[in-house]
C-alpha cells in the first residue's frame, strides 16, 4: 500500500452494477466551432443534464460537473473513518468545472508518449519509457493506466493542454471528493453500505477484486455520470500533503502551502468511503495509482462574442493585467480543421501583457503568427478569430 492514511475496517482495494443511476444519451448533439463533439447526459434524481464533451478526438470524455457546496471529510465517529479527513468542514465551488468520465487509460497515456510528450523524443526512449509504465501483466487498452508518478501525470495534462489549447490539470482534492460525491453525504457514493458489485476493492464482491485493475467503466456511474471516483485505482491529485483539514481552504483550491510538497494526496482507489484519502511520494511509482483529469471551464456574465470573420489576418491586442477568465481562438477556415492558435491567461509572469501565444497545430501549417505579449499578429488565406469569455481584459481585434 502507498504510504498514507489507514481508514480501519472497511473494503479496501482489489466492481457493472444491476442498480445505480440510469445515463440518458441524448439524441441531439451541437457541434462547436472546431467540430468538437458536445452530449448532454441526463441522470434519473439530478436536477438537470450535465454537458460531455471531447476536445479532441483523441482527447478524454469530459463531464461538466456543476458548482457547489459540500461537507468534505468524515465525522466523528464515522464508519471506518481517519482523523486525516477531520474536521469536517463546508467546501464551496463557485465555477463548474469538468471531469474526465474514466481514469486516464493505457490507449490515452500510450498515444502520449506515442507523440513524445509523456516520453523522450527517440524511439527508443519512447519503448523505454512505455516498459516503466508497466501494466503489471493485466493488459493495456481500456485499462486504467497505472504505476505513474505524480510527474508523469503533469506530463500528460500539459500535452493535452498543448494540442487543445484548453485548461487542462491534475483535480483538487476537494474537487475530487465533491465530484465522487455527486450531491451524496453517505458514507459510499452509493449509499452507508458497501453493497455488492458497486466497485473493484477487497470484499466489493467483483470478479476483479483484489486480484488486477477492472477496464474503465465495469461498474455504475455516479450521480454525476462519473465511473470509478472510488474503487479500481488511486488517482493523483494536485494537493501537497497535510495531515488533517485545520486551516484548509473552503473555495475547493489546491492546497500547497505549508504542505509536504515532496509527497502529494491520492484520491479513490481504497477503502472505497466518499471521504477516504491517501499519499505518496510524488517520485515512486504503484501498480495501484494511475490519475484522471479535469479542465477549467471559462465562464463569463457575458456570453461569447460572435466569431469576428477576417480576410487574410488580424493583429490582437491585450490591455489590463487582470484577466480571470477565457480565451482567444484563431483558426483558418480555408483549412476546415479546428484550433490552431490561442492566448492563454498570462497573470503577470509572462512577457509584457496578457497574450501569450500557442504555437500552431500541425494541422494548421498556414496559419502563422507574429509577436510575443500585449501584440501578437496572426494570419492565413481566411482567419477567424473568436473571443470566448474574457473578463479582466479587453480585446482587441484589427483586421490587415
Amino acid at each position: 500500500m502507498p504510504k498514507g492514511a489507514k481508514r480501519g475496517a472497511g473494503a479496501t482495494l482489489f466492481g457493472g452494477a444491476a442498480g445505480g443511476p440510469v445515463r440518458i444519451l441524448l439524441v441531439a448533439w451541437f457541434i462547436c466551432l472546431s467540430n468538437i463533439r458536445a452530449d448532454a447526459i441526463c441522470v434519473f434524481g439530478m436536477g438537470n443534464c450535465l454537458r460531455t464533451f471531447k476536445d479532441c478526438g483523441n482527447c478524454p470524455e469530459m463531464i461538466e460537473v456543476p458548482a457547489g457546496s459540500f461537507m468534505m471529510g468524515s465525522a466523528e465517529g464515522e464508519r471506518g473513518s481517519s482523523s486525516e479527513e477531520r474536521p469536517r468542514h463546508r467546501v464551496t465551488i463557485a465555477q463548474p468545472f469538468a471531469v474526465s468520465e474514466f481514469p486516464i487509460t493505457f490507449d490515452e497515456w500510450d498515444l502520449c508518449v506515442a507523440k513524445g510528450d509523456c516520453a523522450g523524443g527517440s524511439a527508443g526512449e519512447r519503448e523505454d519509457y512505455a516498459l516503466r509504465i508497466s501494466d503489471n501483466g493485466w493488459g493495456r487498452g481500456r485499462r486504467p493506466v497505472i504505476n505513474v508518478m505524480w510527474t508523469d501525470a503533469q506530463r500528460y495534462v500539459a500535452w493535452i493542454s498543448k494540442i487543445t489549447g484548453k485548461s487542462y490539470r491534475l483535480l483538487t482534492e476537494a474537487e475530487y471528493e465533491y465530484a465522487a460525491r455527486a450531491g451524496t453525504q453517505t458514507v459510499y457514493p452509493w449509499g452507508n453500505d458497501i453493497g455488492t458489485n458497486n466497485a473493484n476493492c477487497d470484499g466489493c464482491g467483483s470478479q476483479w477484486d483484489e486480484k488486477q485493475t477492472s477496464p474503465v467503466g465495469s461498474f455504475a456511474a455516479n450521480g454525476f455520470g462519473l465511473y470509478d471516483m472510488v474503487g479500481n485505482v488511486y488517482s493523483w491529485v494536485e494537493d501537497c500533503v497535510h495531515h488533517s483539514y485545520d486551516g484548509a481552504p473552503t473555495d475547493g483550491a489546491a492546497w500547497i502551502a505549508g504542505g509536504d510538497c515532496g509527497t502529494r494526496i491520492i484520491r479513490g482507489g481504497s477503502p472505497v468511503f466518499s471521504a477516504s484519502r491517501n499519499r505518496m511520494e510524488m517520485g515512486h511509482r504503484y501498480f495501484k495509482v494511475g490519475f484522471r483529469v479535469g479542465r477549467t471551464i471559462a465562464t463569463s456574465s457575458e456570453p461569447p462574442k460572435a466569431p469576428t470573420t477576417i480576410f487574410r489576418g488580424a493583429t490582437i491586442t491585450c490591455e489590463g493585467t487582470a484577466i480571470t477568465a477565457g480565451q482567444v481562438l484563431a483558426y483558418d477556415r480555408s483549412q476546415n480543421k479546428p484550433g490552431g492558435f490561442a492566448l492563454v491567461v498570462n497573470k503577470g509572469t509572462g512577457p509584457e501583457g496578457v497574450c501569450h501565444s500557442i504555437a500552431a497545430t500541425a494541422r494548421l501549417t498556414q496559419l502563422k503568427t507574429e509577436g510575443e505579449g500585449a501584440s501578437i499578429r496572426v494570419y492565413g488565406a481566411d482567419v477567424d478569430v473568436l473571443v470566448q469569455g474574457l473578463t479582466g481584459v479587453k480585446v482587441t481585434v484589427t483586421k490587415f
